[in-house]
């Protein structure tokens, strides 16, 4: 499953990132885009964060019907339990 973290289409905007200037020589010098590889990082990010979200919601909700199951018996008890009185 593919998760959107952003409009990929969106214009781009000027920022100022920190960044050590040593790392960036380097990255200059092999040429690196360093845009590039900075906003492939932070939609990686987003997307596993959104990845996280999303299994802490399943988490959340398969608990919740497991307990609703324990307290009201299945779909199929009910149909079983019809089944045995009007046979």
């Amino acid at each position: 499953m593919t998760i959107v973290t952003h409009d990929a289409a969106a214009p781009r905007r000027t920022v100022s990132v920190t960044i050590n200037s040593d790392l960036m020589a380097k990255a200059k010098a092999a040429k690196i885009n360093v845009s590039a590889v900075a906003e492939a990082a932070v939609a990686a990010e987003l997307a596993q964060r959104a990845r996280a979200a999303l299994l802490e919601e399943l988490r959340q909700e398969a608990k919740d019907y497991e307990r609703f199951i324990a307290e009201n018996g299945s779909f199929s008890d009910g149909v079983d339990a019809w089944l045995e009185e009007n046979p």
